[in-house]
């Protein structure tokens, strides 16, 4: 029996606001909040002080309540408003849970 797999990636791009947005890193069709997993703008709370909500004009996150400090500026590009370094940390322990749920729902039906 044939099995098809399907591999996703996923990229965010996270900014304090839209007027940080760098062109070159933020082009997208679609987004999805890590943090409720939805594509509209429906805020959700991240380690009780930060709010990530998806801007749907331009299809990148913004966070509030987060400076992003720890990581220095890169080139006067990056962690400059633009947290883009900031993510792998930020979206962790979301993303792992997500990946738990959904390989138990798959493994449920009989994945392999």
């Amino acid at each position: 029996m044939y099995s098809a797999h399907l591999f996703v990636t996923i990229c965010y791009n996270t900014v304090k606001d839209v007027k940080y947005i760098k062109p070159i890193i933020s082009a997208s069709d679609i987004c999805i909040n890590p943090v409720n997993w939805r594509t509209d703008t429906t805020p959700a709370t991240l380690h009780d002080t930060i709010t990530v909500t998806v801007s749907s004009a331009y299809h990148v996150l913004v966070v509030t309540g987060y400076s992003g400090s720890e990581y220095s500026p890169y080139k006067d590009f990056l962690n400059v408003g633009d947290i883009h370094s900031c993510e792998p940390w930020l979206y962790s322990e979301c993303l792992a849970k997500n990946i738990s749920v959904r390989t138990k729902k798959w493994r449920e039906k009989g994945g392999n």
